[in-house]
């Protein structure tokens, strides 16, 4: 069995700052990345952006320093990509299984510390048709673009938060026809995330949003606020959309539907943060009722309630990818204070500088997930026969009948139904079978 220092769960701009951070003050670090490359959806250095233009600078060039930075450090770090952590104990024992081309076997490391930087995933709200061939997470559909891969000729991009805007960008500067651009929010919705991005030292984010929108309308790109999709219809994939005009709770109103064409369909309501690791081990959470989900007890140096355990970036709060760097930055000084590689002073100054940068990025982070956070009158659109769990097809039909034979907590709905029980492990379905089982108590 290996023993390290630290331990690193996630490979994004969280864990690669903290490893280049932990190398620097001679930690021996140990870095788990479950997908081939480093650097997270975001700052892969993989992501070609062949079709982006110049509101993308300061992605590309957060890109380049980070990955540039860590191949300086990269030899000093026991590096494990395509690998799945499946267990951490509260004695801080970290198992994980290999894939790598290089070592295919199952492995354990006794950490003195571990920082938990999983990131986040899309949020999803099920509707009918959403399993079509064709339906894209927003998150997932950017990957693909960025990549030069352009899956569908007429596209809809349906949700909310940071992503939907900057992919709609990518797919105008590539020629596809975006046939819609629909959002729940009203345009003056948005105004208050906009306020916070001025006065929140989020200057640059607010100009580059507004150089996507400009280059949007020019091309005349149909957008439809206070809107939702309620279905996609088709036959073995998607070849349409039905989108209604939602209320102040984003309940659509009857008699507003109407059809839009569309080969591809990209949803999503914001991202939630991943906890299951953090929870894993036994670190305390939280429902935060204003961005309507879990979220993992830490202090101002990103420890947990489980001493020595850290978490940072967006599976501590959805911030953004700079400061994702800054709080895994944080959580690997004060790693190597706790374990006497740096006095209580230069610590203190290096984590002061680094949490004066995160306060506003903290501020635009908080107005964005309330702005984004679904209402409940999205709900509405989950019908009895929809999938909710795609992996072993539970629809919402089969979550009220559990519930109405006593099932009252998701791993009894899992007995009952399977659900969360598939591939995903309940990464899509988890957070929503929870709001339908409330719903359909």
């Amino acid at each position: 069995m290996r023993k390290a220092d630290l331990v690193i769960i996630g490979g994004g701009p969280a864990g690669m700052s903290a490893a280049i951070e932990g190398v620097r003050h001679n930690l021996d670090v140990v870095l788990i990345e479950d997908c081939a490359e480093l650097g997270g959806k975001v700052l892969k250095k993989a992501n070609l952006s062949l079709h982006a233009g110049e509101g993308e600078d300061s992605e590309k060039m957060a890109r380049i320093k980070l990955h540039s930075a860590f191949s300086s450090i990269a030899d000093k770090v026991a590096l494990f990509s395509n690998s799945d952590v499946w267990n951490v104990s509260s004695e801080k024992l970290v198992e994980f299984c290999s894939h790598s081309p290089t070592q295919n076997s199952a492995v354990s490391v006794q950490a003195k510390k571990i920082i938990v930087a999983n990131g986040a995933v899309d949020r999803i709200v099920p509707f009918p048709g959403w399993h079509l061939p064709g339906v894209f997470t927003i998150g997932g559909l950017n990957t693909f673009v960025k990549r030069g891969a352009l899956p569908g000729n007429n596209i809809v991009v349906s949700g909310t938060g940071p992503l939907h805007v900057a992919l709609v960008y990518y797919l105008v500067n590539a020629g596809v026809k975006v046939t819609a651009v629909v959002d729940p929010n009203s345009m003056f919705g948005m105004v208050p995330t906009g306020w916070n991005l001025l006065t929140g030292g989020g200057m640059d984010k607010l100009i580059m949003g507004m150089k996507y929108l400009f280059k949007i309308r020019k091309e005349r790109v149909p957008f439809y606020y206070s809107h939702i999709v309620t279905e996609v219809v088709g036959n073995d994939r998607a070849e349409g959309a039905l989108i209604s005009k939602v209320d102040s709770q984003w309940k659509p109103i009857e008699g507003t539907e109407r059809k839009v064409k569309a080969d591809i369909v990209a949803t999503g309501y914001n991202l939630l943060p991943i906890t299951e690791a953090a929870r894993l081990v036994g670190c305390s959470t939280y429902y935060n009722e204003e961005f309507g989900h879990l979220l993992v007890e830490h202090n101002d140096n990103m420890e947990t309630s489980v001493e020595g355990v850290f978490v940072a970036g967006d599976g501590a709060a959805i911030k953004g990818f700079q400061a994702a760097a800054d709080e895994g930055k944080i959580a690997a000084i004060e790693v190597a204070r706790q374990l006497g590689k740096i006095s209580d002073q230069v610590a203190e100054e290096l984590i002061t500088s680094s949490q004066r940068k995160l306060r506003g990025a903290r501020r635009i982070g908080i107005a964005m997930c309330k702005s984004a956070r679904p209402r409940p009158g999205l709900l509405e659109i989950v019908t009895s026969e929809t999938l909710v769990c795609r992996c072993e097809e539970t629809t919402y039909d089969d979550i009220k009948t559990a519930v109405g034979n006593g099932a009252r907590d998701i791993n009894d709905l899992k007995r009952r139904t399977r659900l969360g029980m598939g591939n995903c492990q309940g990464t899509f379905c988890g957070q929503v079978a929870n709001e339908l089982m409330w719903k359909a108590a």
